[in-house]
């Protein structure tokens, strides 16, 4: 099992939350920022819950939905040691 938290050390990803779904498709509504979304290649890091909210692709309401995968949006950051299944 991958969690945040280890792919915040593992990526050295900038943020105090980091949130995991293998798909890249459903998170929790993260609560501190900035904060990182993760797939299993990569993560996309928000700042605070305006710029979230407002990015195309992204739908925000008790969950963050991103049909399309967070590897759509800008600013994607693919690692170069992405998780093996």
């Amino acid at each position: 099992m991958t969690s945040g938290r280890e792919l915040r050390g593992a990526w050295s990803i900038p943020a105090m939350r980091v949130y995991f779904h293998q798909d890249g498709t459903f998170f929790e509504v993260p609560i501190e920022f900035p904060a990182a979304l993760c797939d299993i290649n990569g993560y996309v890091l928000f700042q605070n819950i305006e710029e979230l909210k407002n990015t195309h692709g992204i739908s925000v309401k008790s969950k963050v939905n991103i049909p399309a995968g967070i590897f759509t949006l800008d600013g994607y950051t693919k690692s170069n040691k992405p998780i093996l299944n």
